[in-house]
């Protein structure tokens, strides 16, 4: 009879024993359906934005055209004093000139004479024919080993030599007039680029194109198969990872393509 005499339990408004069952079952019908609705959210969501993810995505030949200028133009304007010490010396003029003196002796003697800036005279024309001239080098390249690749289901060696071959034989459409400007710019006082090429004309900026060809033919059949294999076994020889392992497989295959090609640039 004590049980009668006690106090009944109040139920706190917040208490889930309290809450009846089909309450209890009705929220969670309503949690359920509020996930599916999320869920579906994010599905929609998702479905919108991957085509506007996709079609943000810069076509091939821009990609090369922004991974080419950027490394060709950095590359062309730290050796580009080299370079123009190089052409002096080949110039009838030079070879008498600096018959007896060394490639850093006639640089040195061109920034004494003339100022440090003058090794750097046609720079400009070299850096803006970079950016088309290494963009269709490597898309050639890419599409032909790709088209090689998809008819004889494999890319042999023969087949790397033969899309460096198209690639660089491609690309002198852009380098030999790009060659005649600068030369002209590096070898004599013209005004600027525009009065060298009104100058020539088209007949002058074809100048050397055969020889032109067989050089960039020559130069990318030997970098690109040898680049491509370098950059594979020498994480592995030298124990070199990322930029470093890239550097070293860079330098291998491009001092041998320019010291076996360098007979075409005289």
């Amino acid at each position: 009879m004590l049980h009668l005499l006690q106090p009944a339990k109040s139920c706190s408004r917040n208490s889930v024993a309290c809450v009846p069952a089909r309450r209890r079952r009705a929220a969670h019908h309503e949690f359920e359906r509020s996930s599916r609705d999320v869920s579906i959210m994010r599905r929609t969501l998702a479905a919108l934005l991957v085509p506007s993810a996709v079609g943000l995505v810069a076509p091939l030949w821009a990609t090369h055209t922004a991974i080419g200028f950027t490394a060709g133009a950095s590359g062309a304007a730290a050796v580009y004093p080299v370079d123009f010490v190089k052409t002096q010396r080949q110039t009838a003029e030079g070879k008498e000139a600096f018959a007896g003196l060394s490639l850093p002796a006639t640089l040195v003697h061109y920034i004494q004479r003339d100022g440090p800036l003058s090794v750097f005279r046609g720079l400009g024309v070299q850096v803006a024919g970079v950016a088309p001239e290494k963009a269709i080098k490597l898309t050639v390249n890419d599409a032909a080993r790709s088209a090689l690749r998809a008819s004889f289901g494999s890319l042999s060696f023969a087949g790397e030599l033969a899309a460096g071959v198209c690639a660089g034989a491609c690309q002198v459409i852009v380098t030999n007039p790009l060659e005649c400007v600068k030369v002209r710019l590096q070898t004599t006082n013209a005004g600027n680029c525009f009065e060298v090429v009104r100058s020539l004309g088209l007949e002058g900026l074809s100048t050397g194109a055969l020889a032109c060809a067989l050089r960039d033919a020559s130069f990318s059949a030997i970098l690109f198969p040898t680049y491509a294999h370098a950059k594979v076994f020498l994480p592995e020889l030298l124990h070199l990872q990322g930029a470093p392992s890239l550097f070293v497989a860079g330098l291998l295959s491009a001092a041998p393509a320019a010291f076996l090609t360098c007979l075409l640039y005289t």
